[in-house]
């Protein structure tokens, strides 16, 4: 409990040590409550955007890295098709050259050995016009998915706009948490200094809630329950009482339409 200055005379308002006037600090400490609970309803709002920013940021990277091995592949087959299809011409020139020989050559022997270099010659020719055509028709295929990704509705442009959205939300909570922060600074630094340093104590050990309002003898930080003695001194405001379970500052939910404390 905080305690109220003594041997003040019958009918002065009740003052906290260093003359502080009750009704001022209680007031700003549930003006301090409040600002607490629209820091702690912004961080709500905030949840997991940032972890949701850090998945959608991997799925981004893995989606370009596709996209990027989908690009190299396509890369790869135009130059090996390049390849083959200056060795498909040479083959075949050779074929007609070869062609070309035969009708000259007089052994059978050789005859036949022209015979058997151009089907080895036809086989290659075959088989790089297969490889031709399965590389073609892959790249038919990537470049569909590369069209699609370069396009307004590819997934990598809905992931970067779902990322730019969370920034942006993120930039407003960030902002809206300055103002707040700092306007309760300087409610903090216009309480008493033992009971600014309690407050902080207690708001660094408890994750941003210190003071607690209740309307029943049950403590809204921890939930437990509130000897009866104790509640009686809360409602009564005439000083700040402390939950004996989790150490928070309990103060006493205001009548509706009350303009004091």
């Amino acid at each position: 409990m905080t305690e109220i200055t003594e041997g003040v005379p019958q009918g002065t308002p009740f003052l906290f040590s260093g003359g502080f006037m009750l009704d001022e600090v209680m007031e700003l400490l549930y003006d301090i409550a409040k600002i607490d609970s629209e820091i702690s309803a912004i961080k709500r709002k905030m949840g997991d955007e940032p972890l949701k920013r850090k998945e959608l940021q991997n799925q981004l990277a893995e989606t370009e890295k596709n996209f990027a091995s989908i690009s190299d592949k396509r890369d790869e087959n135009d130059k090996n098709n390049k390849i083959l299809e200056d060795e498909i011409n040479v083959l075949k020139e050779k074929m007609r050259s070869d062609k070309q020989y035969l009708s000259t050559v007089k052994s059978n022997e050789e005859y036949m050995m022209i015979l058997e270099g151009l089907k080895h010659k036809q086989e290659k020719i075959n088989e790089d016009e297969s490889t031709l055509l399965k590389n073609l028709t892959e790249n038919e295929k990537y470049d569909e998915i590369i069209k699609k990704y370069e396009g307004e509705s590819s997934k990598a442009n809905e992931l970067r706009g779902e990322i730019e959205k969370i920034n942006q939300n993120l930039k407003l909570y960030e902002q809206d948490m300055l103002i707040k922060n700092d306007e309760r600074g300087r409610m903090i630094h216009r309480l008493p200094d033992d009971l600014s340093r309690k407050y902080l104590r207690i708001h660094e050990k408890r994750r941003g809630v210190a003071i607690v309002i209740i309307e029943s003898a049950h403590c809204q930080g921890c939930f437990a329950e509130i000897p009866a003695q104790l509640y009686d001194k809360v409602k009564s405001m005439k000083n700040v009482e402390i939950c004996l379970s989790c150490g928070r500052m309990l103060l006493h939910k205001k009548d509706e339409g009350s303009t004091q404390v």
